[in-house]
């Protein structure tokens, strides 16, 4: 029998001898199913025993081996069908092994080998519920799917009705018959779980093969399924070089119930609780149950890296859209491998495979690779490596499920689309099988004056009530740009739609979940979604070009001054003109950006939109919007009346708040950049009135463009009443208090069909022009920020503080450091450390109060000041100290010091030879180095005319010290956290810990630094004096510039004892080599590491740092200085100090690290010829094998 594309094969087998209803499992490939009894059972351990080809595959006995040590003991198998079956022998070879399947899979070969090699796209209707949907004729009735030669598109089905069809009711899907009595389970949802995770058995002769649940088909225009599913799987598959491809488990009622996290505990609670009223959920509810606690107890203790990706690598998906690739043997291995490791999890326990899949993938020894284990992975694409590092899976990011109505469209990053896959058509047309209008909903504008809520509520959510297919795109941007009306006061307080969330995620893929699953609420879909930093007109050829025509005849002039808005009056409004214009074409580009969307996906899709609404992004929608309003026009474009404004509208303007096209002269409006290049603005200005022209200083407006350019192409134009398009473009504005208030920033009036607010609510909005700003900000003088300039990695260390105090976080203060809408306080209820950070960051200057400057006492004399009691204290291992660290000591820091007068501390261990380390390659410690000490502190204090000051120098011997501390060693090094099963203190996160020596490093110099303290403290007791201004110093340091103990910053001095100074270099994230300020400030840097150390760990957002230095400093000791003693820690960045190496060696890069910061000026500076000129010696420059530059120095270059 021949079949054409559209024909079907039905496998109606004859029936084997002795099989029953209840059979299971087959031996061999000659004999039949042997019945199963309820009473059988089967010792198993739940884990993975094949992996991928690739990474050299792990055997049995391995895993095993991995689940002994996580102490999982036996589990019986709970499945509630007993299906007689071996783990040895491998209980899916030999499911597989059936008679039946073996002959439905040479059946399958027969008739679709030679069609279908390309791409199967393949599911299951088992069971007369789904069966019915392949046979309704609502079944993928309005779908336009591509079907090049090679693909076929297949169903299995059970025919209970005995139909006899051989395709699907929209003649798309081939349907085969499989007998279900002769399935290996009685329950059809774990038949299906054999069909749909042995790809390659079904289909060995397949490149390429996707799994969809029939249930899906039901609803495949509302979910947004592939029209393209080549396209799909190049934008899956190809993309990311994977062996299979899922979407990610959403945030979604459905999936997590009420959580706000997706995870398996709250997916299985969902499941479990959707059980109550739809029983069929699953088999056995308390096998599921039972099922979900055994993974749990687990995975909860291990520290294997299979418990990492189980709990914090979120391998949760949906599996009912799965994409896999067979091209290879490497491929076809994999999967092969994984679906049986999965099959045989469902063979033994519930038949709910998506509880099934985390435990899959973490015990098959794939891992999420490293670059995606950042904050926020889980709002983001996924991708899971073997052991050698080979990308294996992709899981998309779970905003893309098909909940949120655009699964297929969200696959593919915007500006980066593969669409090298049968184009489609060259000019699509809307399916004449659907009366449905098609609406394209475009925006574009800036994340902060983003209005969301009321569109959805009042124009989306109606028109899809209405039966309209609204596709919704939008393109916003997070950088703060140069408004046209800059003086306007409350443009500086503008806040985001406060229907969405705060940003916490440098790429906003938060934000971007929200908007998703709040425009699928609405029934609509998203067509394009992009939030960036900036739209970039600068590298854009058209502006470049012009923009240097303009120059070469206006050198002078600002090149944006005269396009394409014109208005030379005066400086002042020829500078906001360009401002304005440089807004007006990022608008129409991101526009245009969009416009290319819409008609990719009309050209995918196989559709054409009938209309398209251009949007602003501070639409506020007051009422909701009827289309049959534009709908009942003839015209080609619809925008406001307007005609009642005040001021009124020129009879030369069209009001360009919004516009409405009928599809067919949209492409003008969506490719309104390129036709601004393509306008004679020239000639629109000359066709003005002399009273605006102005003897040609004032060309046309962009109201007065749009007119223009509508009148050139010969548009047809209706202006509708605001009360059809009752929107006003406004803003939200945060207060000082906290609050939030809407204006006005715009406002459109019509004299027919004019908009008559009703809701009290909105009567009390004003124009934001008419409210006195300045009065409601009276306490608030807002000018440029210090640090408006810097990004929050570069922020200095107090200027960061300050923002954590105010509620700002790194995306929030990169957005444009306007105040968070957490920090909202009337000023007598704010704190003293909260007015502090106001002030620091620049926000605040306070009427009739004190301001604290640091400039106070600039470029005092020293002469002039009150004695200050001070102490230099020196810490650590003397490395290489009498040859580099002394001589840059005694030049930089007891020099520019010693006018002070300030006792000097020391101690030191003494050990004579040091082994090679993290940073080091070891060698001989100048322990007797201090000698001479003494002899130099003395000669300095006499060249400044001062007396002797205390020298106390001790040293330690590392028997001494672990005698103080060995214990501490042994426990910061061995401790394991229970809740994890991992080092407690070890930081096993940053790769550059490699040894647990480097934690005895660590406590010898905490050691260092509090005894140090201590003898400090003695000292001060036995003189009967206090100490107010401390310094500590690493011994092991060549300081290549000066350091004063009171200077801030420059020509800033702390002669008032207020400030904790820090370096500015070096910051993982905060430099913790060095300190001085206030003795109350320094005490808690240098005595309470120890104490605090337990409260850190047990804090701090991230695990896996415990006594990672400068991350504990950053987050637990810094903080403590300023909330507990009130005095900021400020980074001074010009200070510089490379750390010094046993050998003569320095670590030339310690002040210009690639991420740790460069102090100010050093590029400017030879460092060699520096660190030459202070030692006396010679020296040659060489790189290290960690990428530290170091710098060898010897009395005769040859024998460096």
């Amino acid at each position: 029998m021949m079949y054409s594309l559209h024909s079907s094969a039905s496998f109606d087998f004859p029936a084997t001898s002795g099989l029953t209803r209840n059979a299971a499992a087959v031996h061999s490939d000659n004999e039949s199913f042997i019945q199963s009894t309820s009473s059988s059972s089967v010792e198993v351990r739940t884990t993975t025993e094949t992996i991928v080809e690739s990474a050299g595959p792990a055997s049995a006995s391995e895993s095993l081996a991995e689940m002994k040590e996580m102490n999982s003991p036996p589990t019986k198998c709970l499945s509630p069908e007993k299906v007689p079956c071996t783990f040895e022998s491998n209980c899916v070879d030999e499911l597989l092994r059936s008679t039946y399947l073996n002959q439905l899979q040479e059946k399958i070969r027969q008739e679709y080998e030679n069609k279908c090699r390309d791409l199967v796209v393949y599911g299951a209707a088992l069971g007369s519920k789904y069966e019915a949907w392949t046979r309704s004729t609502e079944y993928l009735a309005e779908r336009m799917i591509e079907r090049p030669p090679g693909t076929c598109f297949l169903q299995f089905v059970t025919d209970t009705r005995n139909t006899g069809d051989v395709l699907s009711a929209d003649g798309l899907q081939h349907l085969i018959v499989i007998d279900p009595a002769r399935m290996p389970y009685i329950n059809n949802r774990r038949n299906t779980k054999i069909l749909k995770m042995n790809p390659g058995f079904l289909f060995p002769w397949a490149d390429r093969v996707i799994w969809q649940d029939a249930k899906l088909l039901l609803k495949a225009n509302q979910f947004g399924l592939p029209k393209d599913y080549l396209l799909h799987f190049n934008r899956t598959i190809e993309r990311h070089h994977v062996c299979s491809s899922y979407v990610g488990l959403p945030l979604h009622r459905n999936a997590v119930g009420n959580s706000q996290k997706v995870n398996l505990k709250a997916h299985c609670k969902a499941v479990i609780a959707a059980a109550n009223t739809r029983p069929t959920v699953s088999d056995d509810i308390d096998v599921l149950r039972r099922h979900c606690k055994l993974y749990e107890d687990m995975y909860k203790n291990s520290t294997l890296l299979s418990s990492e990706v189980f709990h914090h690598h979120h391998p949760f998906v949906d599996s009912a859209f799965i994409v896999y690739d067979m091209r290879s043997s490497v491929c076809r291995n994999f999967n092969s491998n994984f679906g049986h490791s999965w099959l045989k999890e469902i063979h033994c326990f519930s038949d709910r495979d998506q509880v099934s899949f985390p435990h899959v993938v973490a015990s098959s020894k794939l891992r999420l690779s490293p670059e995606m284990q950042i904050k926020g992975m889980e709002f983001r694409d996924r991708i899971y490596i073997d052991k050698n590092d080979n990308p294996m899976i992709h899981i998309a990011k779970r905003s893309c499920h098909w909940y949120f109505r655009s699964f297929a469209r969200c696959i593919s990053p915007e500006q980066k689309e593969i669409t090298d896959s049968r184009e489609g058509l060259s000019n699509p047309q809307r399916s004449d099988s659907t009366s449905q209008l098609n609406v394209a909903v475009i925006v574009a504008g800036t994340l902060k004056r983003f209005m969301l809520d009321s569109t959805l509520r009042n124009a989306v959510g109606p028109m899809s009530d209405l039966g309209v297919s609204v596709d919704y795109f939008v393109s916003l941007t997070t950088a703060p740009a140069k408004a046209y009306r800059s003086s306007s006061v409350y443009i500086e307080h503008l806040q985001p739609d406060p229907l969405l969330p705060v940003p916490t995620l440098d790429d906003f893929v938060d934000v971007e979940e929200s908007i998703r699953m709040r425009v699928a609420r609405e029934r609509a879909k998203v067509g394009a979604l992009a939030i960036t930093k900036e739209i970039d007109i600068d590298t854009e050829p058209m502006l470049v070009n012009r923009r240097k025509l303009t120059l070469k005849k206006h050198p002078n002039e600002d090149p944006d001054q005269r396009f394409p808005i014109l208005d030379d009056r005066n400086d002042d409004t020829s500078q906001r003109t360009a401002n304005a214009n440089r807004n007006l074409l990022r608008l129409h580009f991101a526009i245009q950006n969009l416009w290319e969307a819409v008609t990719r996906r009309e050209k995918e899709e196989n559709f054409r939109y009938d209309y398209v609404m251009f949007l602003r992004d501070d639409t506020l929608w007051l009422d909701e919007f009827d289309i049959n309003n534009v709908i009942s026009t003839d015209a080609d474009v619809i925008i406001p009346s307007c005609d009642a404004r005040d001021p009124p509208l020129h009879e030369s303007e069209f009001n360009d708040h919004i516009l409405i096209s009928r599809r067919d002269t949209a492409d003008v409006f969506g490719e309104y950049y390129s036709k601004l290049f393509d306008t004679d603005v020239s000639a629109c200005m000359e066709q003005l009135p002399d009273e605006i022209s102005q003897d040609g200083k004032r060309g046309c407006n962009s109201e007065m463009l749009l007119k223009w350019i509508v009148g050139k192409e010969n548009m047809r134009v209706s202006k509708l009443g605001q009360g059809l398009l009752p929107f006003q473009r406004s803003a939200n504005v945060k207060l000082p208090g906290g609050l939030t208030i809407q204006c006005f920033h715009k406002f459109c009036q019509s004299k027919k069909d004019p908009m008559i607010i009703t809701d009290d609510r909105l009567k009390r909005i004003e124009m934001c022009s008419k409210i006195e700003w300045q009065q409601i900000f009276e306490d608030f003088s807002w000018s440029k920020l210090p640090f408006d300039h810097l990004s929050w990695s570069n922020l200095p260390f107090h200027a960061r503080s300050a923002a954590k105090t105010l509620g700002f976080g790194p995306v929030m203060w990169d957005q444009g450091n306007f105040l968070p809408s957490s920090f909202g306080k009337p000023l007598e209820d704010m704190s003293e450390f909260e007015i502090n950070a106001l002030r620091t960051l620049g926000y605040l200057t306070l009427k009739g109060k004190k301001e604290k400057n640091l400039s106070d006492g600039s470029k005092l004399q020293p002469e002039k000041l009150t004695q200050t009691r001070c102490s230099l204290n020196f810490f650590g291992l003397p490395r290489s100290f009498k040859s580099m660290a002394l001589p840059s000591i005694v030049q930089n820091i007891l020099k520019p010091n010693s006018i002070y007068h300030c006792d000097i501390v020391v101690h030191y261990y003494k050990i004579d030879f040091e082994d090679s380390g993290r940073y080091n390659s070891g060698g001989k410690i100048d322990t007797d180095a201090f000698s001479d000490f003494i002899n130099i502190v003395n000669d300095l204090a006499k060249e400044a005319g001062q007396s002797t000051p205390s020298v106390i120098i001790v040293g330690e011997t590392k028997e001494e010290f672990l005698m103080k501390y060995g214990e501490h060693v042994e426990q910061f090094q061995t401790a394991i956290n229970p809740e994890t099963g991992k080092l407690k203190y070890f930081p096993w996160a940053n790769p550059t810990y490699k040894s647990l020596k480097q934690i005895e490093n660590i406590v010898m110099q905490w050691n260092s630094i509090q005894t140090a303290w201590q003898l400090m403290e003695d000292h001060a007791v036995t003189i009967g004096s206090k100490y107010q201004r401390v310094a500590f110093f690493r011994s092991d340091a060549f300081y290549a510039t000066p350091i004063d103990i009171f200077k801030v910053d420059k020509d800033t001095y702390d002669y008032n004892n207020e400030f904790a100074i820090i370096p500015g270099f070096a910051r993982f994230p905060v430099n913790d080599r060095m300190i001085y300020g206030p003795t109350e400030a320094v005490r808690i840097w240098a005595t309470q590491r120890f104490e605090r150390l337990e409260h850190h760990i047990a804090t701090y957002e991230f695990e896996g740092y415990g006594m990672h230095s400068e991350r504990y400093m950053e987050h637990e000791i810094l903080p403590a200085i300023q909330n507990e003693t009130g005095h900021e820690v400020i980074e001074n960045v010009d200070i510089c100090f490379y750390r010094t190496r046993a050998g003569y060696s320095v670590l030339i890069s310690d002040c210009s690290h690639p991420t740790g910061g460069t102090v100010r000026g050093m590029e400017d500076i030879d460092q060699v010829a520096l660190v030459e000129s202070i030692v006396h010696l010679k020296c040659i420059q060489n790189s290290t094998s960690d990428s530290f530059e170091e710098l060898r120095c010897s009395n005769t270059s040859a024998s460096i």
